[in-house]
């Protein structure tokens, strides 16, 4: 990470931060700086001024010749010539100290409920400000919390140390007892303590030491949180600053763990074109949704290989669009109405439900794979929809008045239907409680999962195809490299390295790189992650073992879907064109003006 000149200096410190942490520690420090002194020298500061006598020594001051020698001089004249010729001569030895040395600096934080929480971020800046001042001073530097009776001594900056500050909590606040305790302990260090430092939300005083003191105060209701930071320095006039800190989920990961390197999800290519809002394929791959900023659903039948035009239906909603499912005989869908929900063509039900009487709200981030339509037993009574709601619970939601919604399950990423099979995808934590991505594929009753490891991303976007008995689900297994995985197919895993320019926004599991291509044979098909070219005009099949361009686009394409059962890709181009793509082909099928 580069830092400003001023600011060089702590780059060894601050290295041991992940570059946003740094970011963020370096901005704080900086304010602070200018507000606190140094550690003030004395005129001796760097003389080493006698203490005495250390030993004896055939060198020095004659006025420092012992009194042996001298005698000698009066009584055996020759021998002591012979003696200071040979540099034999015994002289005492000067025992000096540094003044450099016995410097010590202390700092004593109020861990109690008054500084939990965000506040914690101040005092870690505080903690390296003053660490780092005393090592300028060669003084010596430990801390410690006004409610406990341990001093930490840090001569480096280590993470175990750091720790010990961030997860200290105290439920108490400083009492009288408290501040009695330190007064005592650090009087017998009083010829020696140099700085010492109190923090706190409140005024407090040690009465027999001298000592600075910091107060914070969080002021309520701002936005983004500020600090009020009065600074009160022995000596010195008191100073004030404002310190700004940064969003609640950024504080949160310092105050818990801020060693850990901060994974971003990689690009995944979505919407940019300025017309349309929602790309996708129903269920049966068969038709191709378009869903406009306008709420119209425009429905493509999906065009074979030499077919000239494609049937094309438009429709109104006159409502935002929350969810849409299409399956072979209905095109269902949920609109946003008044603070409620409205479904339209849900077989046996017609009907505009209160969201708030029935706590039921829809995801934001698409209107596809949302919901279910599911068939029940006569056991189980009528017939119900299965809705993924904005916190992933998977809701049932009964078709029948008064419409009771029920939760049955949690951290749903994914629900639809491939073929005859209803898929679920969602995230769970095993024994050893750590995150698995869990595969479920049902049909009627019986349902068959597959456990996998989940990676760095708790919550990664996916990408789905499917077969007639198994079905592929592509996510981001870390920043540089994805995993396709597979059910019913438990120990399926195939990693594939994505570099961070391009865009990837599909998966496709029987692909045949051009040089293997065999018609007939499947025995080199392989998964792969379709993505766009960093300037979007190539469509690129990754594979694990290398990469193949399948197709050159003649304009930028905006938007590009994978189709969920078949070979083939829909993209948009700039020119609002609608084209569709065969990927074991390598041809385009069709393309249809908007």
């Amino acid at each position: 990470m580069q830092l400003p000149s001023g600011l060089k200096h702590w780059h060894v410190i601050l290295s041991i931060f992940p570059d946003d942490i740094q970011v963020v520690l370096i901005s704080l420090i900086k304010r602070l700086t200018g507000h606190i002194q140094p550690i003030q020298h004395n005129e001796y500061e760097g003389v080493a001024l006698p203490d005495g006598i250390d030993g004896l020594s055939t060198r020095g001051d004659y006025q420092r010749l012992l009194l042996s020698e001298w005698a000698l001089l009066d009584d055996y004249p020759d021998e002591f010539t012979r003696r200071a010729i040979m540099q034999e001569h015994l002289f005492t030895k000067v025992k000096r100290i540094n003044q450099d040395e016995g410097k010590h600096s202390v700092v004593l934080f109020d861990g109690g409920p008054d500084l939990l929480g965000q506040p914690k971020v101040i005092l870690l800046a505080l903690l390296i400000l003053l660490w780092r001042r005393a090592q300028f001073a060669n003084a010596t530097f430990a801390f410690g919390f006004l409610q406990n009776t341990t001093l930490h001594s840090l001569n480096t900056l280590e993470q175990d140390t750091i720790n010990v500050l961030l997860s200290a909590r105290y439920s108490e606040p400083v009492t009288n007892q408290h501040l009695l305790y330190w007064d005592n302990k650090l009087n017998d260090l009083s010829c020696e303590l140099t700085d010492l430092w109190l923090i706190s939300g409140h005024s407090l005083h040690l009465s027999t030491l001298n000592h600075h003191l910091i107060q914070l105060q969080e002021q309520i209701l701002s936005q983004p949180v500020l600090i009020n930071c009065a600074i009160k320095q022995q000596k010195r006039t008191e100073k004030f600053i404002t310190l700004p800190l940064p969003d609640a989920q950024q504080c949160l990961r310092i105050i818990r763990n801020p060693f850990i390197v901060k994974q971003t999800l990689p690009v995944v290519f979505t919407d940019t074109h300025h017309e349309i809002k929602e790309l996708g394929f129903s269920c049966n791959g068969k038709k191709l949704i378009i869903i406009d900023k306008k709420q119209s659903v425009n429905v493509i039948y999906v065009p074979q290989q030499g077919q000239r035009q494609a049937k094309i239906t438009r429709q109104q909603s006159g409502s935002p669009i929350a969810a849409v499912h299409f399956s072979k005989r209905y095109q269902t869908k949920i609109l946003v109405q008044h603070e409620g929900l409205k479904f339209i063509d849900v077989p046996g039900m017609c009907s505009f439900i209160k969201t708030k009487e029935q706590s039921l709200t829809l995801p934001k981030d698409t209107v596809f794979n949302t919901f279910i339509y599911r068939k029940n037993t006569a056991e189980q009574g009528e017939a119900h929809l299965q809705i993924r709601d904005i916190k992933n619970q998977l809701r049932r939601l009964e078709l029948k008045a008064p419409y009771r919604v029920t939760t049955i399950d949690q951290q749903v990423l994914s629900i639809g239907k491939l073929f005859s099979y209803v898929y679920k995808i969602k995230v769970d934590v095993n024994e050893r409680n750590e995150h698995e991505l869990v595969l479920a594929r049902m049909v009627g009753d019986y349902e068959k999962c597959c456990r996998y490891e989940l990676g760095a991303f708790q919550q990664p976007p996916l990408f789905i195809h499917g077969a007639s008995s198994n079905y592929w689900v592509a996510f981001p297994y870390n920043t540089s490299s994805w995993h396709i995985v597979a059910c019913p197919n438990q120990h399926s895993i195939t990693a594939i390295p994505v570099p961070d320019t391009v865009h990837a926004f599909g998966v496709y599991h029987a692909f045949k790189p051009s040089h293997h291509a065999v018609k007939g044979t499947a025995n080199n098909e392989q998964p792969v992650i379709l993505v766009l070219s960093e300037n979007r005009l190539q469509i690129i099949a990754l594979m694990s073992s290398g990469s193949e361009v399948i197709h050159h686009a003649e304009a930028t394409i905006m938007m590009a879907v994978v189709n969920p059962v078949q070979d083939t890709i829909a993209f948009i181009c700039e020119e609002n064109k609608v084209t569709f793509f065969s990927i074991d082909q390598r041809s385009t099928i069709l393309s249809v003006q908007r």
